[in-house]
């Protein structure tokens, strides 16, 4: 009768604990950055490039137009296939420029692998005035 009780309080406690949440405003700023770096790449692993590029830093958006954007990304992408599998390699906060107004900036390396070959992807974040982590840069090879 004991054993089954403490079973059944463990598996409480487990399904607590599995339950609790951060909201975006308590979580880590590389928390954050990192998960909208990972929205960003599934969107270009889904061919979602428009959405993208409207989804990306004020930064990006004006480094290069929708237009460039979605040709360059739309010829290089397919060759690489379907994404596998994406593993965090590098997380570093870099300093902000006077481009991006001095704000927060973070540089991750991603390994990835597609069905037709392993790349690396680098991303980098800015966080924008609205305090929301977009990317500013990206880059496949």
């Amino acid at each position: 009768m004991r054993r089954a009780a403490l079973i059944l309080t463990l598996c409480l406690l487990c399904s607590l604990t599995a339950t609790v949440s951060f909201s975006e405003e308590q979580m880590p700023a590389e928390k954050q950055a990192t998960l909208a770096a990972l929205e960003f790449l599934q969107q270009v692993d889904r061919g979602e490039y428009q959405k993208c590029w409207q989804d990306s830093s004020e930064y990006f958006r004006r480094q290069i137009d929708r237009h460039q954007w979605t040709q360059e990304i739309a010829h290089l992408r397919p060759n690489f296939g379907e994404n596998q599998q994406r593993q965090l390699q590098m997380s570093k906060p870099i300093k902000g420029s006077e481009e991006t107004d001095n704000r927060p900036m973070l540089f991750l390396i991603f390994r990835s692998t597609f069905e037709n070959k392993t790349a690396i992807e680098m991303v980098t974040l800015v966080k924008d005035p609205d305090n929301q982590w977009r990317v500013g840069g990206y880059s496949l090879q």
